[in-house]
């Protein structure tokens, strides 16, 4: 109701806090006091009229995604609604500009012919179809792309512009031919690099081996494992550095084992290992933070700013120095050393997401939730090329990890191919 109704004073109170007060502002400070400062930045203004719908509002940035489908708002003729189809015209718009797993920001306002919404649909209810599904899909769809070309985040759509032909062109324009320039010299089957290893190979060497620096053995849930994986764990640790390995769609390890091959999720299995390493900070010592050269400050809603409050202790045993920095605001000092070269701001967001997303699948410990969170948004990702140093010690650290068969959450993290199983398969073909 406070979105639409912007130009009206809004205050929310719990007991005797204040949580919102809204006065009279346009739509953007609107949407700054009820979810941030921040999401000035984050926004692209739609705002286009068609002879069927009006649609305004804002979409947010491709980089600016989140991990759920939370600050997503449909109004059509200022009345919340929630609709599929609309949803779908929307992830159409972004298609090839965010990953599958990412879900875009959106505050859109459609108006539109009331005699063009199916009647038949209660007024009280959330949901809403159209006479004409197909014309309002197009048009939302095209509306936003042509945003994000504005605002050169992707390609535009100009309704205005027809097909280039050949009389845009001069008649007495005299073609020139373009000229290439290249170099002679160049060999592409000559190593600009001296043999042996490069200096990024060493550093990304010693950066790996960093990030697994401190990992002792303690004590974790584990989860029940299949005595066959556990066979094969058992055999790995034994000899994981003599099996040779290579990356499989930027995605999996594959690694050949005594009696098969092992298929390992490379996202999955980081995650594992960084979880218990979290984990153990409960009964070990805090992880080390490293001071920022310039503290960041970040402006949250005021649900998240009161959930950061409380999670304070657990964010400094994970290596962070958080400070509260005025209302709805905090600063950040440090952030723990092997995490270098990330956006502090946007990496506490999207842990803060996914703890609170964690928190709507089942009830966990605050602890185990916020190690879940932080160890997901701190892996490596799906995608991320690995060299042979790389994989070795993720498949080392994991299968000493006490439950490398699953993720925290209850995902397969690796898959055993047994020779037999092989050999069956081609017998008799």
């Amino acid at each position: 109701m406070a979105l639409p109704h912007h130009n009206i004073h809004f205050t929310l109170h719990s007991n005797t806090n204040e949580i919102y007060n809204l006065p009279p502002v346009p739509l953007m400070q609107r949407i700054m006091g009820l979810f941030g400062n921040f999401f000035n930045q984050r926004l692209v203004t739609v705002d286009e009229q068609t002879a069927y719908v009006k649609i305004s509002g804002y979409v947010g940035k491709p980089e600016h995604t989140l991990k759920s489908k939370k600050d997503q708002y449909f109004f059509v003729n200022n009345r919340f609604v929630r609709s599929p189809y609309l949803s779908t015209a929307v992830y159409q718009a972004y298609k090839d500009l965010i990953s599958m797993d990412a879900h875009p920001i959106w505050f859109l306002f459609l108006d539109i012919d009331p005699k063009q919404i199916d009647v038949n649909i209660h007024p009280t209810k959330t949901e809403i179809k159209f006479i004409d599904e197909r014309t309002v899909f197009v048009t939302v769809m095209s509306v936003i792309k042509r945003a994000l070309g504005k605002a050169n985040l992707g390609p535009s759509i100009d309704f205005n512009t027809e097909s280039i032909t050949q009389e845009h062109f001069s008649q007495d324009r005299v073609p020139v031919q373009p000229k290439i320039s290249y170099n002679k010299d160049y060999d592409p089957f000559k190593s600009t690099a001296a043999s042996g290893s490069t200096y990024k190979e060493e550093n990304n060497v010693k950066h790996w081996e960093t990030l697994f620096e401190g990992f002792k053995t303690g004590t974790v849930h584990v989860e029940p494992e299949d005595q066959k994986n556990q066979e094969v764990i058992e055999s790995v640790q034994k000899e994981a550095i003599a099996y040779k390995t290579f990356q499989l769609f930027n995605k999996y390890i594959v690694c050949n084992v005594s009696d098969g091959i092992l298929v390992i999720d490379q996202q999955r299995a980081h995650e594992r290992i960084l979880y218990e390493h979290y984990f153990k900070t409960k009964t070990q010592s805090p992880l080390p933070s490293q001071q920022i050269l310039f503290p960041e400050q970040i402006e949250l809603s005021a649900k998240d700013f009161s959930l950061v409050n409380t999670l304070l202790p657990e964010f400094k045993l994970l290596g962070f120095d958080i400070d509260i920095f005025g209302k709805n605001s905090i600063v950040v000092n440090g952030a723990p050393s092997d995490i270098e070269n990330v956006n502090v701001a946007h990496t506490i967001e999207n842990i803060i997401e996914s703890y609170k997303l964690n928190t709507i699948d089942s009830k966990i410990d605050v602890h185990d939730n916020i190690c879940r969170a932080m160890a997901k948004n701190t892996s490596i990702k799906q995608g991320k090329t690995l060299d042979e140093n790389e994989m070795q010690l993720i498949i080392h650290h994991l299968m000493h990890c006490e439950g490398p068969n699953y993720t925290a959450d209850g995902k397969t993290i690796f898959m055993n191919i047994e020779k037999d199983s092989i050999d069956k398969h081609f017998r008799n073909k």
